[in-house]
């Protein structure tokens, strides 16, 4: 399982990131290493949002989020991938779809599945009588 701090595994970055096929002959740890700061990344992202941080539930959605990005990175850093190269527009598109579905979450335009969600502040309108008429307080 997941540390706290890391919202996917290998196995996740498998289904929802890269196969198995674009990755499994680099070092696990160099993976394992962009999933964690993708996860960190997002970890604080999150909390300026108002969820509690570390999450301990989270869905697919946060899994998908986490691994696209971290795929990214992998494929940037370990595979020499060009993003301005139109031959990997497709790994650019995950990764953008990725962001912007971060971005709605902290925008507060989606929750995140199974997370607590974000709660914001409200007022609470009050009805007193100080003299037998009744006013509004809040």
């Amino acid at each position: 399982t997941p540390s706290m701090s890391q919202y996917a595994t290998l196995e996740d970055f498998a289904v929802f990131g890269l196969p198995v096929a674009a990755w499994g002959d680099l070092i696990s740890a160099d993976v394992e290493r962009a999933i964690q700061g993708r996860s960190a990344i997002v970890d604080g992202l999150i909390r300026a949002r108002g969820y509690s941080t570390p999450l301990t539930e989270w869905g697919d959605d946060l899994r998908v989020i986490v691994c696209k990005l971290a795929a990214f990175d992998v494929l940037v850093h370990h595979r020499g991938v060009n993003p301005a190269d139109p031959a990997h527009a497709a790994i650019v598109m995950a990764h953008d779809q990725a962001e912007k579905a971060l971005r709605e979450v902290v925008k507060g335009y989606r929750n995140l599945t199974d997370a607590e969600p974000a709660r914001a502040e409200s007022g609470t309108a009050r009805v007193f009588s100080t003299n037998g008429t009744t006013s509004r307080g809040w």
